[in-house]
């Protein structure tokens, strides 16, 4: 063989071809699982599902063996013959020699006799390994198992014990029992070492469909659950959860939990009857749960099935019935951001204001240019600290607003990510929430209140603030701070209002020209516009989480898309003259991609009043956005 080029090569050969068939096999799974989860056709998606499995087990055919039999009486191998094959495969090309050592689960630095002897005695330990599959375990097979391990020599006992991670001195015996435990060798790993160098991860849950199309859609709909994967619930909870938590006055299970990327799917039948029948079924769990031995551990959502179904059973409301999503108690489900960013945007956003109010305030009313630098600064610093205080009283309510009913509804909240603009001071602010809303009504409550607040305040400031400004004379009116026309003509609500109380030749002027307003004016305008912004159905600021209470996540999910593709369109096509709506997309498409965490209950609808409400003020938005003509 070392002399013939002619049998090397047709060992070469042999040997790709053992590597690449479960190369292409493992490809074309790779690609089909990939084919699997772009189809919208059920048929193609099954006949997919076969290709697979069929794939699959011929690949376990291949490898695995099995045998009635725990001693399989392998011949020894003598030490002329370990010798032999010592000196015949040290001297193949290293790459040879690695690949031989690896697939004996050894490394490069480790002893070539030793991955020979493995090599030789691998259907021993190829059976040994089969223990832990056996559902009754006689004395006979385990005598069997015993005499099979004990006619092994010396060093592959040793690396036998190592690689199922039990001492040298672990008796045979005990050998056994971890085997019986679940241990399992790595003595034979071609298949890993197939799967590390090509970056594929294969076997196990991740690679099931049906766990990754589950997991599919509630990374879309319920994103925040799948992160939750690194603190998944143990097997052991979510039993001791179904078996303390759940039950026949409470929920019944259908069928066994479904992993889902960050927990488990319960499906089942509420047995709580009444009215309000959801609620009190979250009200039960909550008690029990409190009462388990997982109290603190696990927690619980009531939640529709994120899974996307058929169009014609969405029509017919098949298989809408709502689940129990279970998983960890951690925090993490409630992303915040860094302390070290909210302090960064926090301090933008104080900056943004100031930068603001000392704008309008040097702009000069009857002039449109900066005051000069023989202006009384005291009377800058007097109107600019009036804007500030007015802007900031503007944001205090409407923080206010969303913590009293926080606080009445009894959740968490994380202190407000404030989002900077130079345009109008400050966008906003939003309000991050650390543990679940009971409901959408609870939800809508919280998101609709501090806008609504916010508004009412701003629109009192603009009001007051216009009639003071009608009233002063033109010598007065040189003082005051001014906004451009350009940003006055970019509310239709707005607008009427300073036409109502300044007259129509205000808008007569030049975009660029500035029409001098009295500080609360100017906070009450762009406070309208921001609080307006604040109600826009974009991921989770208020208005996402307004469009979920009345939309669900797949409608909300729809019509953020739909949002941001107009506010682009108004802006890219100069209907927004002063960018305001174009700007605020861009933060919409790039920071406000997720909906919020599940809420405790999900199943039950928004009340119609409620539904309602969010109607007019949908309006009251439109009012206020379009641009004033």
């Amino acid at each position: 063989f070392r002399e013939d080029l002619t049998l090397q090569q047709g060992f070469q050969s042999k040997v790709e071809e053992m590597l690449e068939q479960p190369m292409i096999k493992m490809q074309q799974i790779y690609n089909l699982r990939n084919q699997y989860m772009q189809s919208n056709s059920a048929q193609e998606k099954e006949f997919i599902k076969e290709l697979v499995e069929s794939l699959e087990k011929s690949m376990e055919d291949s490898i695995f063996g099995f045998t009635d039999s725990f001693n399989q009486n392998v011949k020894p191998m003598s030490d002329d013959e370990t010798k032999a094959r010592v000196q015949i495969i040290s001297e193949l090309p290293p790459v040879l020699q690695h690949l031989f050592k690896r697939r004996m689960g050894l490394s490069t630095s480790d002893d070539l006799k030793l991955a020979i002897l493995l090599d030789h005695y691998s259907a021993q330990l190829e059976v040994l390994d089969q223990v832990k599959n056996e559902d009754t375990f006689p004395d006979a097979a385990r005598q069997e198992a015993i005499d099979g391990f004990n006619m092994l020599p010396a060093p592959v006992q040793s690396q036998f014990r190592k690689s199922i991670g039990v001492s040298e001195d672990t008796s045979v015996d005990e050998v056994i029992d971890a085997l019986r435990a679940g241990k399992t060798s790595n003595t034979n790993v071609l298949i890993d070492v197939l799967e590390n160098n090509q970056g594929i991860t294969y076997g196990g849950e991740y690679e099931d469909l049906e766990f990754l199309k589950r997991s599919g859609h509630a990374a879309e709909l319920i994103g925040p659950f799948t992160l939750m994967e690194d603190f998944k619930p143990t097997e052991e909870e979510v039993d001791s959860f179904v078996q303390e938590v759940l039950g026949t006055d409470t929920y019944t299970l259908s069928s066994k939990p479904e992993r889902v990327m960050g927990g488990y799917y319960l499906r089942g039948v509420n047995q709580v009857r009444g009215d309000d029948a959801n609620n009190l079924l979250v009200k039960k769990l909550n008690e029990k749960l409190a009462a388990s031995s997982v109290a603190g551990k696990v927690q619980f959502f009531y939640i529709n099935d994120p899974s996307t179904r058929d169009p014609e059973d969405m029509q017919m409301a098949i298989g809408m019935e709502p689940i129990l999503a279970l998983t960890s108690n951690k925090n993490a489900l409630y992303k915040s951001a860094a302390p070290w960013l909210k302090s960064l945007t926090s301090a933008a956003g104080l900056l943004s204001i100031i930068i603001f109010c000392l704008g309008v305030d040097a702009l000069d009313g009857s002039t449109g240019t900066f005051q000069t630098l023989d202006y009384d600064p005291a009377q800058l610093t007097a109107t600019s600290a009036t804007t500030f205080v007015s802007l900031s009283a503007i944001w205090a309510v409407h923080e206010l607003a969303h913590r009293i009913v926080a606080l009445k509804d009894e959740f968490d909240l994380g202190l407000p990510n404030v989002i900077p603009s130079f345009q109008l001071g400050l966008t906003g602010t939003i309000t991050p929430i650390k543990s679940p809303p009971k409901n959408y009504n609870s939800l809508f409550d919280f998101a609709i209140a501090g806008p609504l607040a916010g508004f009412a305040l701003s629109l009192f400031f603009l009001l007051f603030g216009l009639d003071q400004t009608a009233s002063v004379d033109l010598l007065q009116g040189a003082q005051l701070p001014a906004l451009p026309v350009q940003m006055l003509q970019s509310s239709a609500l707005g607008g009427n209002l300073v036409e109502f109380f300044l007259g129509k030749s205000v808008f007569e002027l030049p975009p660029t020209a500035t029409v001098p307003l009295h500080p609360l004016a100017i906070s009450g305008f762009v406070g309208i516009i921001s609080n307006s912004l604040a109600l826009l159905p974009i991921g989770n600021t208020d208005g996402g989480r307004i469009s979920m209470t009345m939309f669900g996540r797949k409608g909300s999910y729809l019509i953020r898309i739909f949002s941001i593709t107009t506010l682009c369109v108004t802006g890219i096509f100069g209907v927004d003259e002063a960018h305001i709506l174009l700007l605020y997309s861009a933060f919409g498409a790039f920071c406000q991609s997720d909906l919020e965490a599940p809420l405790r209950n999900e199943v039950d609808d928004l009340s119609i009043g409620r539904a309602l409400l969010g109607i007019a003020t949908t309006v009251l938005v439109m009012l206020t956005l379009l641009p004033y003509t």
